[in-house]
């Protein structure tokens, strides 16, 4: 069987015979008229050659896996399946996927050797836990021998965040008028993915808690047990925050009359952190993690 090299070689060297004709043909036009009949039949033969030689048609490839919006769990394997063909030789199949909707672009390339003329693949990806969460794009492609690409195909993914934040927690009793400050870290990904929460008024640490596909808000609110209005509340969307270290603020304000609404309890501050989802199917409230601290009164 003929190598891959050999046959690129010869269809190279059948190009240039087609331009050396065409040459010849062109310089002995302009030597005497006793060759030119030669000179023209040959050239003649050269270029009728050149015309029967077809230009390289691009491969083909076809997905028959993953469906379209394919859901992956970070930290998870899929496998994308389908037939390339070209009626030369392939050389490859090709995978990429980015998500620059997502909580950040991630993005991944890889690719497999690929023979003959049909080539059925199947291919295992996996999604590392601190991928982005959202929605992301694999793009399939494969190549000839000799470089040629095929259109791509794409299929859309959803990357879940199925993982639960971890939280450290110093239940320690907060008073009226505390200010309490919390400061969000941003990974190398541009995610904030860790957070510490500190009395400052008491000088103490009130929890530290990291969670692997990030934190999107963060919602300060002084409420009441078991009933009674909210008296204070405060959102901070940080998606599109820049810093590298978010720091937000928060004062504990009791209001003189909290007992006409704080009738079925004592007052407590909850903090809800909201992670990326996609979906509820995982988690605390599609994606909503609160802890709550004790007011003293």
């Amino acid at each position: 069987m003929m190598s891959k090299k050999v046959k690129l070689h010869l269809k190279n060297y059948k190009l240039k015979s087609c331009f050396t004709g065409l040459f010849l043909f062109i310089s002995l036009d302009k030597v005497s008229s006793s060759i030119h009949i030669p000179a023209l039949f040959f050239s003649a033969l050269v270029l009728f050659a050149c015309k029967k030689e077809e230009p390289n048609e691009k491969p083909v490839v076809d997905a028959t896996k993953p469906l379209e919006s394919h859901v992956v769990d970070l930290g998870y394997v899929f496998s994308v399946e389908g037939i390339a063909s070209d009626k030369e030789a392939l050389s490859s199949v090709h995978f990429e996927i980015s998500s620059p909707s997502a909580s950040y672009n991630y993005t991944f390339s890889d690719s497999i050797e690929a023979e003959g003329v049909n080539y059925d693949y199947i291919h295992w990806i996996t999604v590392p836990e601190d991928a982005s969460v959202g929605d992301a794009i694999l793009e399939i492609f494969s190549k000839d021998e000799t470089g040629e690409e095929s259109d791509r195909v794409q299929r859309k993914l959803q990357f879940r965040d199925k993982l639960d934040p971890e939280f450290t927690i110093n239940p320690l009793l907060l008073n009226d008028g505390d200010l309490i400050e919390l400061k969000l870290y941003k990974n190398e990904n541009g995610v904030y993915d860790s957070v510490k929460v500190h009395n400052q008024t008491q000088d103490e640490l009130l929890l530290t808690g990291s969670d692997m596909g990030g934190f999107r808000s963060v919602i300060f609110n002084r409420t009441c047990n078991q009933g009674g209005e909210v008296s204070q509340y405060e959102l901070y969307d940080i998606e599109t925050e820049t810093s590298d270290i978010l720091t937000l603020n928060f004062t504990i304000a009791l209001d003189p009359d909290w007992m006409d609404y704080c009738y079925l309890g004592p007052p407590f501050l909850r903090l809800t952190f909201k992670e990326y989802r996609v979906d509820s199917d995982y988690g605390n409230d599609n994606g909503h993690h609160s802890i709550e601290f004790d007011v003293a009164y």
